[in-house]
């Protein structure tokens, strides 16, 4: 197989490992539909908890970490650049 697929492969397995165990466990006290409550008070009513399901999630998060990373190196690319431009303020 080639590098690159089985590096894709790993990075998703980790990003799963880290939703399952770092973000969707946490969570799941949120996510529980409280029916007796949405019964009563229609304006409390949660419609977005299907979107915190395993289905959805599993198969989004295969570049997570990448774009972590990424994320972090544009703010600091931004940072540079910004203190740059000021220097002859």
């Amino acid at each position: 197989m080639n590098f690159w697929v089985t590096l894709f492969f790993v990075n998703w397995i980790i990003n799963i490992l880290l939703l399952e165990f770092l973000a969707i466990r946490k969570l799941e006290k949120v996510i529980k539909i409280d029916e007796k409550r949405d019964s009563k008070y229609d304006a409390f009513r949660r419609y977005d908890t299907v979107w915190f399901s395993r289905w959805w999630l599993y198969p989004t998060c295969h570049l997570a970490l990448i774009k972590f990373i990424m994320t972090f190196a544009v703010i600091f690319n931004c940072a540079v650049w910004c203190n740059f431009l000021v220097i002859g303020l």
